[in-house]
């Protein structure tokens, strides 16, 4: 087989890695939601953690658990070679510009991180002990021991509420649309995929701004992640109620997740 032929071949499969990936994406989206909810309703059930590996461990419960998490773990392989050849390639025709590249080194940081989400629920299905590593205050800590770790730290932590307001953004300007094969019958759906990106970007611009904290005053027991921030936003005023609201809004991006699955445009 020569290199074109297995260029065309990699190219068919491709789209398939894409619709996995997508579609493991929103169910680890959806289950974080639902045991954010749990965590306001109590009586509806006991949670796990509301983060991605809670929502991961969390399916080890249901009928054929072990299962349902290797079929997990390789969609979200799938998602992760999505990333890296969305990017390699520049699928989305983003360029070389600043910005182009900075999207697509998102892609890239996307991969690695789904690539060790597949490897946390390969690991749980095959019931082998998990690796779970540091939590963020371990990881910041770590961070902020090196020289300039501290600036490093205030820089992470201001990308990520930039990235944040990226979703606010995609979401009020509905580019993501740009992207996707949707009847004009699905306006529903827009509705939905919207409250879905505004809920995700809340959710990172939280997570930044404990991690800014973090380094702003040299404390890394300050950061936190997806788990912290539904503590962080429960202590507000009115937080049981903006945690149920936000809680339903990562359901909602599990459901986009599941609309980009089915009608994303993939070239």
């Amino acid at each position: 087989m020569n290199i074109h032929k297995i260029k065309n071949t990699s190219k068919r499969h491709i789209p398939w890695l894409a619709t996995a990936g997508y579609s493991a994406r929103a169910v680890v989206y959806f289950t974080i939601g639902a045991l954010a909810l749990l965590t306001v309703f109590p009586q509806l059930g006991p949670g796990k953690g509301t983060d991605t590996k809670g929502a991961v461990t969390t399916l080890l419960d249901l009928p054929f658990g072990h299962f349902l998490l290797g079929l997990l773990s390789a969609g979200l392989l799938g998602f992760a070679i999505w990333r890296f050849y969305q990017s390699f390639t520049d699928v989305d025709h983003h360029g070389r510009s600043a910005k182009g590249l900075m999207v697509r080194s998102g892609q890239i940081l996307s991969g690695v991180v789904n690539l060790s989400l597949s490897y946390f629920a390969l690991n749980l299905a095959l019931s082998k002990p998990n690796g779970e590593g540091g939590g963020t205050a371990e990881n910041v800590a770590w961070v902020m021991s090196f020289p300039l770790g501290t600036i490093a730290v205030l820089l992470i932590g201001g990308g990520l509420i930039v990235f944040g307001g990226t979703q606010w953004k995609k979401a009020y300007s509905e580019k993501f649309l740009k992207r996707l094969r949707l009847p004009r019958s699905h306006e529903w759906s827009v509705r939905i995929s919207k409250l879905g990106l505004a809920a995700r970007g809340t959710v990172f611009m939280i997570v930044g701004w404990l991690v800014f904290l973090a380094g702003w005053s040299y404390s890394p027991n300050q950061a936190g992640g997806i788990d912290r921030s539904w503590n962080w936003l429960s202590q507000q005023p009115m937080g049981q109620g903006l945690t149920v609201f936000v809680a339903a809004g990562l359901m909602a991006f599990g459901f986009y997740c599941g609309i980009v699955a089915k009608h994303r445009k993939i070239h």
